[in-house]
């Protein structure tokens, strides 16, 4: 057993979440999730959960809520649509266990919105308040440059683009008005912001 692999605490100090690595004799290897709840002064055991269909790359990172309501487990060589494109797994708190229940949207498993092949979405994962952070380590970064959006520069602005001015009347090659190209920066990683709108 390699206790520890990952772990996280709530800022409060009372729920505290780790992820455990247990390779059996025949070289099977399962993670579970050990969430620990403090009592007095001492942490006790509250419930143990499994890495769903035995997803060895589950619990790479885990973090718990500020709240103490969610935990969010990652598995970024997770197979999903691709071949270790990675998946988040959310648990939601329901009368007092944490559970991952889709057909009741009782937490949730969020993937890539790319979708890309080998991106190891979920490298890194933190639980803010009201939003997820998610790294991508292998994700492409895609870069807009637009131009020719506005016309005629009025006096108060210090820049063309900027809403006061008046818009670019002109059309242009993409028929839009303006002018975008886009740079894209191959596996270069990514950064994700959720937000939790419940």
């Amino acid at each position: 057993i390699e206790f520890s692999e990952a772990f996280d605490i709530s800022p409060t100090g009372q729920v505290l979440a780790v992820i455990a690595r247990i390779e059996e004799s025949n070289s099977t290897v399962t993670k579970n999730l050990a969430i620990y709840r403090k009592d007095d002064s001492k942490y006790k055991l509250y419930q143990i959960i499994q890495s769903p269909n035995d997803i060895e790359d589950w619990g790479s990172q885990v973090s718990v809520a500020p709240n103490g309501l969610s935990i969010a487990v990652s598995a970024p060589k997770t197979t999903v649509n691709k071949l270790n494109q990675g998946a988040v797994y959310i648990y939601k708190q329901v009368n007092g266990q944490f559970v991952l229940d889709l057909e009741n949207k009782q937490g949730q498993i969020i993937t890539s919105p790319t979708s890309e092949l080998s991106e190891l979405f979920g490298y890194k994962i933190a639980l803010t308040g009201e939003n997820l952070v998610v790294t991508s380590l292998n994700g492409d970064q895609q870069i807009p440059t637009t131009f020719d959006t506005f016309s005629q520069k009025i006096q108060e602005s210090k820049y063309v683009n900027d809403n006061l001015s008046t818009r670019n009347s002109v059309e242009t090659t993409f028929d839009q008005n303006f002018t975008q190209f886009v740079n894209a920066n191959i596996d270069s990683g990514m950064v994700y912001v959720y937000e939790d709108i419940q």
